[in-house]
């Protein structure tokens, strides 16, 4: 939404701003609003007379809430191989392993989709770890959502399957 101007008034950049709930007019307040959503009653140029204004919070300056939002907590390996557990996943954890390339492997998925099943193996030390974990959770809470690759496991039976490798 652009703001609008009014004759003379223009947002000062120390202070905070308000729009009038009548006009749209953005009027120039002295100091910096601190929360929005709230309204107040302040005359406006426009309108000739007192009207309601909220408050415009300046998008650049994220409050605590946004902060809290923004700072993202990322779980342990255990932690997450324990909730992937909690989850009824059955979680193998293997020393470190080479692909047939040779490239170091992070972590391997299967899905066998009759009934939802679902078989992760991790293999220690391996860089980035945390993250696959992470995209492994997903992909676990939303199956149908995430590609797969189709394969066999060792039984024969056909699964849906993904490797990452460092």
């Amino acid at each position: 939404m652009a703001a609008r101007r009014s004759g003379n008034v223009q947002t000062q950049r120390k202070g905070g701003q308000a729009l009038c709930c009548e006009c749209g007019n953005l009027k120039a307040l002295p100091r910096p609003a601190r929360a929005s959503g709230a309204e107040r009653n302040l005359p406006c140029e426009v309108c000739g007379q007192e009207t309601k204004h909220a408050t415009v919070v300046d998008a650049s300056v994220a409050d605590y809430r946004e902060q809290m939002n923004q700072r993202r907590t990322r779980l342990s390996v255990p932690d997450q191989i324990a909730l992937l557990r909690s989850w009824g996943v059955d979680v193998e954890e293997r020393g470190a392993e080479n692909d047939s390339r040779g490239q170091a492997r992070i972590a391997d998925v299967r899905w066998f989709s009759d009934p939802d099943r679902f078989e992760v193996t991790t293999y220690s030390g391996a860089e980035g770890l945390a993250e696959t974990l992470e995209k492994i959770a997903t992909m676990v809470t939303d199956p149908r959502g995430s590609r797969w690759f189709i394969e066999r496991d060792e039984g024969g039976e056909t699964c849906g399957g993904c490797s990452w490798v460092r």
